[in-house]
């Protein structure tokens, strides 16, 4: 390999792992699987989310927050909806 195309390629190598990581410890995947769409429909699920989460590290890397225990305490986060208002409420 070229010199300029390894350290490219060993951070897209990293992206990859961290992807399949987040899916793996982070989310529920793999557990209804049947076929080759729900498989693709999964993956494209974890893509989205390891993009969401590594925009989400970037944004908080100088602050003590991480995303995982963002989105934890989020999950606790509940609400009413009338109508098209939303009213937030505690967990």
């Amino acid at each position: 390999m070229a010199k300029d195309t390894i350290l490219p390629v060993y951070y897209m190598r990293q992206q990859i792992e961290r992807f399949f990581d987040i899916g793996k410890n982070y989310a529920i995947c793999f557990r209804c699987i049947h076929d080759e769409d729900t498989f693709r429909r999964h993956l494209l699920m974890r893509f989205i989310t390891s993009v969401l989460v590594n925009k989400l590290q970037d944004k908080l890397k100088d602050t003590p927050l991480d995303p995982i225990s963002m989105f934890l305490n989020l999950r606790n986060q509940k609400c009413k909806i009338y109508g098209s208002r939303v009213i937030p409420g505690g967990p």
